[in-house]
């Protein structure tokens, strides 16, 4: 794992140390025993102390190259804090940030560990009446054998110029700007199902925005012909001001599909669009009124519609998987939801102590 130290030091937080360079924690000058990831993913952390740090980046950094569960991340960050609890330190320490990431809110302060002032070695001195052994080399080079040298030396030197002259003059004139970045060329059966916006002015609903994208995510990864980006770096787009170009570079999709949901009373008002990453144009757009029990077969049709659009040729047993489970009881979707939301937050920062 790279981390971006200023100087050598250590970090001090609570009764902790934190050595970056000897890879230890220790907590009352007793070293803590920890394993490699938890200590890669607090020194991460501590590293950078105040700042939200987004989840995918917490990923890439301590577990750059390998697959991990959410679920993984988020028993990784509450085994961290009992370790820290149970070595005198407090649950506190790292922050959850629903949905997004981790912070670390305790006080952090580095101590810079200064090396050895740099001393330049000093040649010895001639014992007294015996001569330097400068004043011997530099006559030489007026002898005629130095002279010799020394026109053998200025000859090489003009040669070895000369022959780098004569190739930079052959060569081809190097181009006024940099080579033209890499052509996004993502897979053309490729999307993102980015998380809806809450449009009901109530922060307590975005449970259920949420949960319908992540039902399209969950519909739309069943069918074979289609590669569809995981709900983490889709999700951690939300509320940024990247555009549409920008995130299906980062996630290598062809397409992206983005909407708003928003509830009044027994009704659900659904937009969704779906945006070709290559021109920026819109593949499809529609507006669904429906009454909440009909939320799912508004799922099924912007699935279908998303498959259509990407020219995706579905198998007879595609096509059944669109329409798979759900409920025309509103009570019974919107508790459902309210429960994935209620189990991911319960898995993201563990059993409260």
């Amino acid at each position: 794992m790279d981390v971006l130290l200023r100087e050598r030091g250590v970090y001090r937080f609570g009764p902790f140390s934190l050595d970056p360079a000897r890879r230890a924690l220790f907590s009352g000058g007793a070293r803590v025993k920890m394993a490699e990831r938890l200590f890669d993913a607090l020194l991460y952390l501590v590293a950078n102390h105040g700042r939200l740090v987004e989840r995918d980046e917490l990923l890439q950094a301590v577990w750059a190259g390998r697959t991990v569960e959410e679920n993984n991340l988020g028993q990784a960050i509450f085994a961290l804090r009992k370790l820290l609890r149970a070595s005198g330190g407090a649950d506190s320490y790292i922050v959850t940030v629903p949905s997004r990431g981790f912070r670390f809110a305790e006080p952090v302060l580095f101590e810079a560990v200064q090396d050895a002032p740099w001393a330049p070695d000093i040649e010895p001195q001639p014992d007294a009446g015996q001569t330097p052994p400068g004043a011997l080399a530099a006559p030489a080079i007026f002898t005629w054998r130095g002279r010799v040298a020394l026109a053998v030396a200025s000859l090489a030197l003009f040669v070895a110029t000369f022959s780098l002259v004569l190739r930079e003059t052959r060569a081809p004139p190097a181009p006024d700007r940099a080579p033209a970045e890499q052509a996004f060329a993502p897979p053309a059966h490729s999307v993102a199902v980015l998380a809806f916006d809450n449009m009901s002015g109530d922060a307590k609903q975005d449970y259920f925005s949420d949960g319908l994208s992540e039902q399209l995510i969950d519909t739309l990864t069943r069918i074979n012909a289609l590669q569809v980006a995981g709900r983490i770096s889709s999700f951690s787009f939300r509320g940024s001001h990247a555009t549409i170009g920008d995130i299906a570079r980062k996630l290598n999709v062809s397409a992206v599909l983005a909407g708003s949901v928003r509830r009044a009373g027994t009704r659900v008002v659904v937009t969704a669009q779906l945006t070709n990453a290559l021109t920026g144009f819109n593949f499809w757009s529609r507006t669904y009124d429906r009454d909440q029990g009909d939320i799912v077969s508004v799922q099924t049709d912007i699935a279908k519609a998303v498959t259509q659009s990407l020219q995706v040729s579905l198998l007879g047993g595609d096509t059944g998987q669109l329409t798979v489970g759900g409920t025309t009881n509103a009570a019974a979707y919107d508790a459902y939801l309210h429960g994935v939301s209620l189990n991911r937050q319960s898995y993201t920062n563990g059993p409260q102590c």
